[in-house]
């Protein structure tokens, strides 16, 4: 019999006592299905020809011999099939005195799933009897939707942070995006759609009912995988019942890995949304300060905030009149998860489908992961043997092998005019694509090759004769973003959200790929593949400053693949030439694209008055259509109060936008007079940190706070991001930091001296003036508090 189904995930279970791989569909619904005839193997290179038969308690079930390529040479291995999974790990160890092992640690379900050159979330066709698989095959792309509901749990917590053993979960809210809800159990004022229960028992059981009774097939939530379920799951187990949060009464597997965790649901993908906005971070495509649910649902979503004081949670609780807002601020988390995971779900499909990698572990992968297993169904494709992760000895060697970084020229700092930017489309991609850089393409040893187009600045060289796995993969992507990019001009809807999220997730692919090649751990490592990247991008930057130069502009500021020119009386149609002139000289897959071109631009000096050279990342400039782009300023980082950051934001526009030196003074005057005054709101004071440590050598004015708010009972451990305030109340900056729910007042010089003027100087210093030039009146005058 055959059907047709959505391919989900593959893993593996004991099945009459032998581990068999397991299939997860969707059809009308998820369903499982076996395939016992596919059994797993490992390679040996061995002069000795190994038996069929039992080592130990172990049975070599066949034995073939195959060729494949072991770094550059093909080689005749032998095959090694056992029974059971399990086997493999004993199995090689003890046929590992014969010769070399290769590819033991090769995850069944992955190992499946690369044989039979499937992809997750697409359609395949399966021949079958009964409930076991007799043939499977991908048959493309489906438009099936999944049951999704997304969780958000509110914790008591008198202490600060909650205590698993002791503080009860008092709401548990979901969404499905269109419908939300929430489980209590005490009164909450009539909250529309919140079901009240007898206790926090009886909500974590009616929690496991409403999964089963809206046939969730994808439970998301947001920090769920360190948070809600392991908390839910701690709760449980302190009550004596059971969590069954899977299909078929089935509780979560929750493992760790260093600072992430992973939570598997039997019959159902656990998504933790936190885990994507992280990898988009990584590859620049979303940038916040923090990655809280509300500042993401703001970037993504936009809306109005909904946050409520962490801390005032479980005196919200307590308080009959505020326990209806606390429900529907729950019920707000949830359903801005539901819609950041909407948002999102396209990219993950992608993702998925791209390295092959199932759903339920892309939201956990870092962008590193998603490279590897690329390559691994590549080489798997082209009969290369996979390389092993390296052991601990070997990484920890490799970690301290620093390499050479890009290439920077630094501004003079100032206030400039008609700027042109370039930036190499994809650099290190295309470096790596055009110069065949791959650790087994690495000085090959043909003579015609020593001397060829592929030699590094470094003195590397690499083969031109044949095509190394990693640049082949990364160039097929090449060719294939440019495909989809075309294709995106014509689509509209649902094909356009498709082919956008297809463009996103193979640029995240290419853009980790260098960074890959230089990480310490990875199975494609190479310290020399990497440093001739690097070397070539600071070649070809100022190769084009160079020809820049030569050609009369003004190189002002070039940093790793970006060069910014200054035009003079020059127009877009010159630039565009000498774009031009520059393409025709570039190898293979290199290319310069002209980003835009800036009316007007500010450069700041570096913190320390001596060096002339201007600030490296530290910006802002606007475009003919008025758009502003800033890196590097206060107002993108955490760590500077809302007020300074405002103000740098209002002083950079007045200068941008209206070219006015007089407004951008008069703003900063402005913003004194009103924190002497005390006009500034609280909120606008706070500063953003996050502990790192556990323990100090220095007492640090966010860890002073802290130790105050610990000596009046509050648990706050390592890791957690807070915010505080400096008031008035002692002698040095930590004496006076305190966390902004005990702050009564603010120091008003702390703000001028150490927020306002440190965030605006700069930038007003490149008009002329000094601090002097600024005459503040009633620095100390009395402060009049927040009302």
């Amino acid at each position: 019999m055959k059907r047709r189904a959505v391919l989900i995930d593959v893993d593996y279970v004991v099945r009459r006592g032998k581990g068999t791989v397991r299939l997860i569909l969707k059809g009308k619904r998820f369903f499982k299905m076996y395939d016992p005839d596919f059994k797993p193997y490992f390679y040996i290179d061995s002069e000795e020809k190994i038996d069929k038969g039992k080592y130990g308690n172990i049975e070599i079930v066949d034995i073939q011999t195959v060729k494949k390529f072991v770094g550059r040479k093909e080689k005749e291995l032998q095959k090694i099939t056992c029974s059971d999974p399990r086997e493999v790990p004993i199995l090689s160890e003890i046929l590992g005195r014969f010769g070399r092992v290769y590819e033991t640690g090769i995850k069944f379900g992955r190992r499946y799933i690369m044989d039979n050159n499937l992809r997750p979330m697409n359609e395949v066709e399966i021949e079958y009897e009964g409930k076991n698989v007799k043939s499977v095959s991908d048959v493309g792309e489906s438009k099936t939707p999944l049951n999704t509901l997304a969780f958000d749990i509110e914790v008591y917590n008198p202490q600060g942070v909650p205590r698993e053993d002791k503080d009860e979960v008092i709401i548990i809210s979901y969404s499905d995006g269109k419908e939300d809800g929430a489980i209590t159990w005490k009164d909450c004022g009539n909250a529309p759609n919140a079901q009240v229960v007898e206790n926090e028992r009886a909500a974590i059981e009616r929690f496991c009912e409403v999964l089963e009774e809206k046939d969730t097939e994808v439970l998301v939530g947001y920090n769920s995988s360190m948070f809600d379920i392991p908390y839910m799951k701690a709760r449980a187990d302190a009550l004596g019942i059971r969590f069954p949060i899977g299909r078929s009464g089935k509780p979560p597997v929750l493992r760790k890995f260093g600072m992430t965790a992973h939570v598997k649901l039997e019959g159902r993908i656990h998504f933790d949304a936190y885990y994507s906005v992280r990898i988009l971070a990584a590859a620049q495509a979303l940038k916040l300060q923090r990655h809280t649910l509300e500042e993401v649902y703001r970037e993504m979503i936009g809306g109005e905030p909904w946050k409520v004081d962490s801390l005032a949670i479980f005196q919200m609780w307590d308080d009959h009149t505020r326990r209806k807002a606390l429900v529907e601020y729950a019920m707000k988390d949830s359903h801005a998860t539901a819609e950041i995971f909407e948002r999102l779900m396209p990219l993950q499909i992608e993702l998925s489908r791209l390295t092959r990698l199932p759903l339920s572990q892309i939201s956990g992968a870092t962008t590193g992961q998603l490279v590897e297993a690329l390559l691994m169904n590549e080489a798997v494709k082209e009969g290369i043997i996979i390389p092993p992760k390296p052991g601990e000895t070997l990484a920890g060697e490799r970690h301290g092998d620093q390499i050479q970084g890009a290439y920077v020229k630094l501004p003079n700092p100032g206030i400039y005019e008609n700027i042109a930017v370039f930036d190499f489309r994809s650099l290190y991609p295309s470096i790596l694509t055009s110069h065949n850089v791959d650790p087994e393409t690495l000085n090959c040893g043909h003579e015609e090759c020593k001397n060829g187009k592929n030699v590094s600045p470094l003195g590397h060289y690499f083969c031109m004769k044949k095509p190394g796995l990693v640049p082949s993969t990364m160039r097929s992507l090449l060719d294939r973003r440019k495909t989809v990019k075309a294709q995106l001009k014509n689509a509209t809807g649902y094909d356009a959200s498709i082919l956008n999220a297809r463009v996103a997730a193979m640029k995240i692919v290419l853009n980790t790929a260098y960074g890959m090649l230089n990480y310490a751990r990875a199975r494609w490592y190479s310290r020399e593949s990497a440093e001739a990247i690097t070397a070539w991008g600071r070649y070809y930057v100022q190769d084009v400053v160079k020809k820049a130069e030569e050609a009369g502009y003004t190189a002002l500021y070039a940093d790793t693949d970006s060069i910014f020119l200054l035009m003079g009386e020059r127009r877009e149609k010159d630039a565009i030439e000498f774009m031009d002139s520059i393409n025709k000289t570039l190898p293979d897959t290199m290319e310069l694209e002209l980003e835009d071109i800036y009316t007007r631009g500010v450069f700041v000096s570096k913190k320390h008055e001596k060096e002339a050279k201007g600030a490296k990342k530290k910006y802002a400039l606007i475009n003919r259509k008025g758009k502003i782009k800033i890196r590097g300023f206060e107002l993108v980082r955490r760590d500077w109060s809302k007020v300074a950051k405002d103000t740098q934001l209002s002083v950079l526009k007045a200068i941008l936008e209206e070219g006015s030196k007089e407004k951008a003074i008069q703003i900063v005057k402005d913003v004194v007079r009103k924190i002497n005054d005390g006009e500034i709101d609280k909120k606008d004071l706070v500063i953003y940190t996050q502990l790192r440590k556990s323990e100090y050598v220095n007492i640090s004015p966010e860890l002073a706070a802290v130790e105050k708010a610990r000596k009046r009972g509050m648990n706050i451990g390592t890791g957690a991001i807070i915010g505080y305030i400096v008031t008035r109340n002692g002698k040095s900056i930590s004496e006076r930091a305190e966390l902004e729910e005990f702050a009564k007042d603010y120091d008003p010089s702390y703000y001028i001296d150490h927020q306002i003027l440190p965030a605006v100087m700069r930038i007003i210093g490149e008009l002329g003036y000094t601090e002097d030039d600024i005459k503040f009146e009633g620095r100390q005058s009395s402060l009049g508090g927040w009302m």
